[in-house]
């Protein structure tokens, strides 16, 4: 073999296994700065802002006997009054409404706030119905939330989803997006609430369109959904849960292929054995109701919501007496 056979060997090997050699380093160190405050985001900021105060107003409420949670991403947040519910119910309520861009980590999350005896409702966005969204899922903004506060997570991912992350954490814009802090600053209240959307957003509302719900048709993945996973969970740790449709920007009509989105829905809740409550459109809002997105309901619209909530809660609550 001349010299330059072997030279050129040796660049292919040395091009092949440096690479991996950094990758392991890489992957190593990670486990002591991902999720340690060392790199934040804005947005995950106000993430972390908001799961800190409804994981501390999680632990009084817990202190005191079984809650009632509300859990699913923004439209929650934005869509409930628990505070009033918890008013006219008579029972402990917790808004634990995220973000959506966070993906099925909310069920992750909510484990550790959830104790025997509570009762958990999930008005989730229809994103969370689709293999693709459920199954692997590492949005964006739950890679930013993760690299920033969450070190358990993250240590517990397979390697893919932990190279995924490191690579999102080199590239320019991701760089440039570190440690910028965002404008708006949402006040919650003691419960969990958004309670400063006073008034329909100017600027969106001359843009949105009504909500087109489309969910494709339920395949046999289903039990590899992060939400079946914690269907089971509730279910062995004697935790009731329930199923209700989310508040949403949507015409009143519905078409053909929404009705199928929406039977591919039922069937999921009908398999798991988990009740849904009501009907899709009760969750259907004029315009008028909206705030930011076509999930966000303003104040009016969520007293609206929050009443709906009070009564199913309350015909729920005289059915297991």
């Amino acid at each position: 073999m001349n010299t330059y056979k072997k030279f050129f060997i040796k660049t292919l090997i040395l091009m092949l296994t440096v690479p991996i050699i950094i990758a392991i380093i890489a992957l190593f160190a990670s486990n002591y700065f991902i999720g340690k405050e060392i790199i934040r985001y804005g947005e995950s900021q106000m993430v972390q802002k908001w799961m800190t105060q409804k994981k501390q107003a999680s632990l009084e409420l817990s202190k005191k006997g079984p809650k009632i949670v509300i859990l699913s991403g923004s439209n929650t947040l934005y869509g409930v009054n628990a505070m009033k519910i918890e008013k006219e119910t008579g029972v402990q309520t917790l808004n634990y409404g995220l973000h959506a861009g966070l993906g099925p980590y909310i069920f992750y999350d909510a484990k550790r706030i959830l104790k025997k005896g509570d009762t958990v409702f999930i008005p989730l966005e229809y994103c969370y119905y689709e293999d693709n969204y459920e199954i692997n899922n590492l949005p964006s903004t739950l890679v930013e939330y993760t690299i920033g506060y969450d070190n358990s997570y993250y240590r517990q991912l397979p390697i893919k989803s932990k190279l995924k992350i490191l690579a999102y954490l080199v590239r320019l814009d991701s760089l440039a997006a570190i440690s910028k802090t965002i404008d708006n600053e949402y006040k919650l209240s003691p419960r969990g609430d958004a309670i400063d959307a006073f008034e329909t957003d100017k600027k969106y509302s001359k843009k949105a369109k009504p909500e087109e719900i489309k969910v494709k048709k339920l395949t046999n993945k289903y039990k590899k959904w992060e939400l079946y996973k914690f269907i089971q969970w509730c279910k062995e740790n004697d935790i009731k849960i329930y199923a209700i449709a989310p508040n949403v920007y949507h015409k009143k009509n519905i078409s053909k292929e929404e009705q199928k989105s929406f039977d591919e829905i039922k069937k999921f809740y009908n398999l798991v054995g988990v009740k849904f409550i009501g009907k899709f459109e009760d969750g259907f809002f004029d315009l008028k109701y909206i705030y930011e997105t076509n999930y966000h309901l303003n104040i009016d619209g969520q007293d609206i919501r929050s009443d709906y909530f009070i009564r199913k809660i309350k015909h729920e609550l005289k059915n297991n007496h």
